[in-house]
């Protein structure tokens, strides 16, 4: 009987620590990062019966060992050594159930099921969780190919993990069916190396976006590609280029054949006249001649004593001198003391408030503090009396050179355009401090940007910028807090900023600068395909303040042979950066466009391959040209001497026929003459 009982005792004390003993581990998959450390968390129940010399932790993938602890320390003797060196438990915080396991450097390999098993004195027990590891891909490089066929375009991205999405879009049309993607893994870390590229034959204005996607670590990459061509102006000039080949030499020929035909014609007329006036002319000419010379020595001889005239006469040149003067005027500031400046702060908040002329008085007389007096009347502050005012307000200075300190920022505060900023003010509160008696008062130079007093904001002076933006803490006032929270800031609302405060404790009012600034957007590339080159542009839009921008080619800064344009926007105060550089002639080459916005630390890096695929061939294409553009001219050239020889020859053959024709018929005129005259 004894013994069923003890049996009995033992299963109900057993399923009670089934039952009472669970640890926790991740119910959904847990995800790791390449190359950084990962915390595979497991807690179990302690109570005050815990021993860590009774405790067992064991970690596994599958059947491999990750980690084990027993004997109160590491037992690294049946580790696998894919994780030698690379794990570690939270011995300090065991204490506490903690039986989370740290994993370094982690790796694709480490993806798996791992399962945390816990035994101690009180229980034990063992579960399982799915961990898969990702990467993050890298900033896409863009490489343009000039072919002799069109344009291709190629983006890469590489240290990635799992294999990604990509997708292209033209215009907004999905036109991923129309380009060619390669998935290559590295063969020692595991990571995928992806290109994806797209062939465009005909080059047209259009816009191309390229996108990426990692779902697991929800990375999303989008490029936007802008392309030109001036492709009717390209044919043009083509087809001018093809007609200055067949029209030039033409032209050549027949201004060549004009030359000569009009030279041969000019040559014979003038050797006819010469052969008609010879003998009628010949003295003629040397009379002329004579004639000319006597002319030529007469006016010979008057150029040189009108020479010589004026070297008698001489010139005589001179120069005017004369002295400019500038006046500088004398400019003059004007300065405004401290006093006057609070004196009229005070002066804009307190002309609205009314007080008992009575308590006013009783105050100022017993020197009392006119902000614990006063309270919203019936009677207006300027009804006072010069002196009563004179003191009233001595009163208050006087409370400024007390001891009251207020807390703000010591440097420059940097504001985000379009969000919302709290510009900090803190001042000292004690059991004495009444609501009533607080002012506070937030300044923009000279424009109030919020005011509190009479236990609330009076907003009658506030600057119009400034309007439904501002806001106090009103229900942390009395822990001192007069921070100030502007909605939806702007460009303009940098500044030099005062915080007042005045309490019946004291008074005091401190300044901090305040400076805006935006985040530049993703760079568009354009790419512009002209008659005499390529055209780079990147553009960004919606950052402040003016940015830096750098070109490098092969690590060399270019920057200087770059243009860029910096336009702002003339309501938001944005600008708008456009950088370009050209290309008369492509390369094999690799551009960086870097873009530095220094106030918010924002560095855009940009990396641009060019490749052209077709310099050979326009080498040849262009050796080609110049060999027909010289042969064609000297093949007209040689062709015009042979048909001008044949027409010489001909011209002869011609001459010595009709010779002998004239021949024949003098000798028949000659014998009829003989024939008549015996």
């Amino acid at each position: 009987m004894n013994l069923k009982v003890f049996c009995l005792s033992l299963l109900l004390f057993e399923a009670t620590c089934f039952t009472e003993f669970e640890i926790t581990v991740p119910r959904d998959t847990l995800t790791g990062f390449y190359g950084e450390a990962l915390i595979l968390p497991c807690t179990f129940p302690v109570d005050s019966l815990w021993d860590l010399k009774s405790t067992v932790i064991t970690w596994q993938r599958g059947l491999d060992v990750v980690h084990s602890f027993y004997y109160s320390q590491d037992q690294l003797d049946r580790q696998n050594r894919h994780y030698v060196n690379r794990t570690r438990l939270f011995s300090q915080e065991m204490a506490g159930g903690n039986a989370s396991l740290r994993l370094d450097r982690v790796t694709l390999h480490d993806a798996g099921m791992y399962t945390c098993s816990v035994s101690t004195n009180t229980g034990s027990q063992k579960k399982s969780f799915k961990v898969k590891i990702a990467a993050f891909y890298s900033e896409p490089r863009l490489q343009f190919s000039m072919l002799t066929d069109g344009v291709n375009l190629l983006v890469t991205s590489d240290g990635g993990y799992p294999s990604p999405t990509l997708q292209w879009l033209m215009e907004n049309s999905d036109i991923t069916n129309q380009t060619q993607t390669q998935i290559m893994q590295d063969t020692q870390t595991g990571l995928y190396v992806v290109s994806s590229w797209i062939s465009l034959t005909e080059v047209t204005n259009s816009s191309l976006t390229f996108i990426l996607h990692n779902r697991p670590l929800g990375q999303d990459i989008r490029r936007d590609i802008q392309l030109y061509s001036d492709k009717n102006e390209q044919g043009e000039s083509a087809h001018r280029c093809q007609g200055c080949f067949i029209f030039i030499p033409v032209i050549l020929l027949l201004i060549i054949m004009t030359v000569v035909f009009v030279f041969v014609f000019l040559f014979i007329k003038k050797r006819r006249r010469r052969r008609e006036q010879t003998k009628q002319n010949g003295f003629t000419e040397m009379g002329h001649l004579s004639e000319i010379q006597i002319l030529n020595g007469k006016t010979m001889r008057e150029e040189s004593r009108a020479e010589e005239a004026k070297v008698e006469r001489g010139e005589v040149t001179g120069f005017p001198m004369g002295f400019k003067s500038s006046m500088l005027a004398d400019q003059s500031s004007t300065a405004i003391s401290w006093s006057a400046k609070h004196l009229e702060v005070v002066l804009a908040i307190w002309a609205g408030a009314k007080v008992p002329l009575e308590s006013c008085i009783t105050a100022v007389n017993k020197k009392l503090d006119p902000m614990v007096m006063m309270a919203c009347g019936d009677l207006n502050i300027h009804q006072l009396t010069q002196q009563d005012q004179s003191s009233f307000f001595y009163l208050h200075f006087s409370k400024l050179l007390a001891e009251f300190e207020i807390t703000v920022p010591r440097d420059t505060v940097t504001g985000f355009y379009g969000e919302a900023l709290i510009l900090l003010c803190m001042f000292p509160v004690d059991s004495s401090w009444d609501l009533r008696s607080t002012l506070i008062l937030w300044q923009r130079g000279l424009d109030v940007v919020h005011s509190f007093y009479c236990s609330q904001n009076q907003l009658d002076r506030q600057n119009r910028h400034y309007v439904n933006r501002t806001s106090l803490f009103s229900q942390e006032m009395a822990q001192g807090n007069a921070s100030l929270r502007l909605d939806r800031v702007t460009v303009h609302d940098a500044g030099m900023y005062t915080c007042s405060v005045s309490t019946n404790t004291g008074s005091k009012e401190k300044s901090f600068k305040v400076k805006i600034a935006a985040f530049y957007s993703e760079p568009r590339l354009h790419f512009s395909m002209l008659t005499d080159g390529v055209n780079l542009r990147m553009t960004s839009d919606g950052g402040y303040p003016s940015p830096t921008l750098q070109w490098l080619m092969e690590n060399s800064d270019i920057t200087n042979q770059t243009q860029t344009q910096i336009m702002q926007d003339t309501q938001t105060g944005l600008y708008v950066v456009s950088s370009w550089i050209h290309f008369t002639q492509v390369t094999n080459s690799s551009l960086t466009f870097i873009l530095h916005n220094k106030p918010l630390g924002q560095n855009i890096r940009r990396d641009i391959q060019l490749y052209s695929g077709n310099s050979e061939m326009q080498e040849e294409s262009a050796y080609r040209n110049l060999e027909w553009f010289i042969l064609t001219p000297v093949f007209l050239l040689l062709l015009l001497i042979i048909m001008s020889v044949l027409f010489v020859f001909i011209t002869r053959r011609r001459k010595r026929g009709q010779t002998k024709l004239n021949g024949f018929t003098e000798m028949g005129h000659l014998s009829e003459i003989q024939i008549r005259n015996p």
